[in-house]
């Protein structure tokens, strides 16, 4: 895993953490220049996910180590905002659940944390795998096959595939992501949170329901005619004003940070 920085750092620090199968800079590159202006961004890079880098993805609690011992290096375990799609969202839920950083704001963009049982998650280890492999070869992944797993009308999924996952990394994703079992020490989570998901994606709902059930204030946005992703990849001048407005701050938190250094 590394982290790559775009903004001021006495700027107020948002951090990203991508999808799976995907990339940090197919996910968030042109997000976090967008809003870089006023916030300075870090994006993760999770293991598994870069072309140049070897390894697996092992587990949620890895990446969730390696995500808590940069933040309280660099930032005394705590920072403004937190940000996550997807298998970034599950993560943001897993770090909500240890406990051992903080953010005072939190963006779930199409959570999965609900078990979908062993059936549906070897389906998804076979699409995803077999999928990646055959659009190396040039193949198409049919719109109908896609739908069925992210969502109506959604090709934003195959088009931020990351090409390069080995199949290892795969299967230990959708593993973690899809038999996911959200513990009750979520409650205990006091940061202010917004989760986001398109109309179309089953899972998500089901997810964000699940997380009421924990914690009852969390505001719930769900985006017309998209499914998983698709804000992000098709409307991307929308989904950065969502952003901006979400994480929106006193700019005297920029004066307080630099009359601390």
């Amino acid at each position: 895993m590394r982290f790559t920085e775009c903004g001021a750092r006495e700027l107020p620090t948002i951090l990203f953490i991508h999808g799976s199968c995907t990339t940090a800079e197919i996910c968030y590159g042109e997000t976090v220049k967008k809003l870089s202006g006023d916030h300075h961004c870090v994006l993760v890079h999770l293991d598994g996910h870069e072309a140049e880098k070897r390894g697996s993805f092992i587990s949620l609690d890895k990446e969730c180590e390696k995500i808590e011992r940069f933040v309280m290096k660099h930032y005394d375990g705590k920072i403004f905002g937190i940000t996550g799609l997807s298998l970034g969202a599950t993560i943001c839920v897993h770090l909500m659940t240890r406990g051992n950083i903080r953010a005072d704001k939190i963006l779930l963009d199409g959570v999965y944390c609900v078990d979908v049982g062993f059936v549906q998650t070897w389906v998804n280890i076979i699409v995803c795998t077999i999928g990646i492999k055959y659009l190396k070869m040039g193949g198409k992944i049919p719109d109908k096959l896609v739908e069925k797993i992210f969502g109506k009308g959604n090709a934003a999924v195959v088009q931020m595939l990351f090409e390069g996952m080995t199949a290892r990394s795969v299967k230990n994703v959708c593993t973690e992501v899809y038999r996911y079992r959200l513990s009750p020490e979520i409650a205990k989570c006091g940061s202010e949170i917004l989760c986001i998901r398109g109309e179309y994606e089953p899972i998500p709902e089901r997810s964000v329901a699940l997380l009421k059930e924990y914690i009852p204030q969390i505001r719930v946005q769900v985006i017309p005619n998209c499914g998983h992703s698709q804000m992000l990849h098709e409307h991307d001048g929308e989904y950065c004003e969502l952003l901006s407005k979400y994480f929106k701050h006193d700019r005297s938190l920029k004066l307080r940070r630099t009359a601390e250094n």
